[in-house]
């Protein structure tokens, strides 16, 4: 009975590191997903960013171009 008694409580302490080993998991996947869209904005936004520098040394071309 005592050996059946340890086996139980294993098993719990086994149930208990799984659901919280879980738990960790969709934390780690959730802040992953969310690193992702953050990754996802920041490409976009550089893209932006180098059109507009674009933009601006053509602006600086043709106003060199003027003078």
């Amino acid at each position: 009975i005592a050996d059946i008694e340890r086996a139980e409580k294993e098993l719990d302490f086994a149930n208990r590191k799984i659901k919280q080993l879980d738990d960790v998991c969709k934390k780690l996947k959730h802040d992953n997903e969310t690193l992702k869209m953050a990754k996802k904005g920041l490409a976009d936004d550089l893209q932006k960013l180098s059109s507009k520098r674009q933009d601006i040394e053509n602006l600086q071309t043709t106003l060199m171009g003027i003078i």
